[in-house]
């Protein structure tokens, strides 16, 4: 067998690497917030725990060596699973992805599905848990006027868009010019098929003066924006009150063209580390505030159920696959159990092409390959 083909990419092991320095600043974060925990009189052990797991996270490999054969699996990693560790949310956002696509495919045969994003005035940190908690309450009451579970006289959200379910994700960026906080939500809305989103409307949110573009909007978003005006504003949704503005709250729907699902599936803060919000400490605190114990992905109506945060993949084909391989490299050798730290690892990647490093992951994404390959050439036949 040709364990070179299987071997694991290398650049995704480089961005470990630079993702890692970031961890030792936020690593010094915690420790600042534990130290202020014991000045205040109530010293918070979590924050050192949590200090000691981002600065130790992807640091350490449990790999299998197969000595004779110059081959190394990479059977596990030590993973902090912190909300505020790149490495880590960026490995769950792209399971999530994987996990969740083949379901939304299979829904989209049945029903259309919208990217939908949802928008409120960027506030102040000092008001940022409160805009939060509207955000997650508002959204709540309008999923239940889409599913006819709360009913606005005058308006049959069933008829008019067939909702049957969606996802809601969280994420928040931040504007260095105004310094303040952009909270915004991606949703999937499946809908039925055949909806027309006439955009033909225009108002103050159709100007972008960065890009010098105009964005035109359907009635049906114009209607979403008053809504989630009314709701996020503590108003009662009416009739009366939806014609009384002129103006809500920023809604953009458009379709989802050739399963684009990745906006949604994306983690919470994924901006904000090129910006350098995490460059100060104060602004740490805020979002490990904000934050704590927040679900930041959660499914609505058909998708209720699905459990976002459970990210194990069940592929038959991609174990059994791994399991022959690891047979053929055992059948002529037992391996060596090694722990190998990752500059180690990626000084070897890089230099040493005698050893061939393979993960689960590697052959899975080699299958997939394998798999894309044969249905090119069966096409051409």
């Amino acid at each position: 067998m040709n364990y070179k083909k299987m071997q694991i990419d290398k650049n995704s092991y480089l961005k470990f690497s630079k993702r890692i320095q970031l961890n030792y600043l936020i690593s010094d974060y915690y420790m600042d917030l534990f130290e202020k925990s014991k000045k205040n009189g109530f010293q918070d052990d979590s924050y050192l725990k949590k200090a000691e797991q981002i600065k130790n996270c992807c640091t350490m490999w449990d790999i299998n060596y197969y000595r004779f054969q110059s081959v190394k699996d990479i059977t596990r990693v030590n993973l902090c699973k912190n909300k505020f560790c790149m490495n880590c949310q960026s490995a769950i956002a792209q399971k999530r992805y994987k996990k969740f696509k083949p379901m939304l495919n299979d829904l989209s045969k049945f029903y259309d599905i919208y990217h939908v994003v949802l928008t409120i005035p960027n506030p102040e940190g000092a008001n940022l848990k409160t805009s939060l908690n509207s955000m997650y309450k508002s959204y709540s009451y309008l999923n239940r006027y889409l599913l006819g579970k709360a009913k606005v006289k005058g308006i049959n959200f069933i008829d008019m868009f067939g909702y049957v379910g969606g996802i809601r994700s969280l994420e928040i960026t931040y504007n260095q010019d105004t310094k303040t906080y952009h909270p915004h939500l991606h949703c999937l809305f499946i809908l039925k098929k055949g909806l027309v989103f006439d955009k033909t409307i225009i108002n103050d949110f159709s100007y972008n003066c960065k890009t010098d573009t105009v964005k035109k909007f359907s009635s049906q978003e114009i209607l979403f924006q008053k809504i989630w005006y009314l709701l996020n504003n503590k108003i009662r949704v009416n009739q009366k009150n939806i014609n009384s503005l002129d103006l809500g709250y920023s809604v953009i729907i458009n379709e989802i063209q050739d399963e684009d699902y990745g906006e949604v599936f994306k983690y919470a803060l994924k901006n904000n580390f090129k910006n350098g919000v995490f460059l100060t400490p104060e602004s740490f605190e805020l979002f490990e505030d904000v934050l704590h114990r927040r679900r930041i992905i959660q499914g609505y109506g058909l998708l209720l159920d699905y459990e976002f945060d459970n990210l194990e993949l069940s592929d038959e084909d991609i174990n059994l696959y791994y399991l022959n391989v690891v047979a053929e490299l055992t059948e002529i050798e037992k391996p060596s159990k090694i722990y190998e730290p990752l500059n180690t690892m990626l000084f070897n990647i890089q230099t040493d092409n005698n050893i061939t490093y393979i993960s689960r992951q590697s052959i899975k994404d080699y299958i997939i390959e394998q798999r894309i390959l044969e249905n090119k050439d069966k096409n051409k036949k």
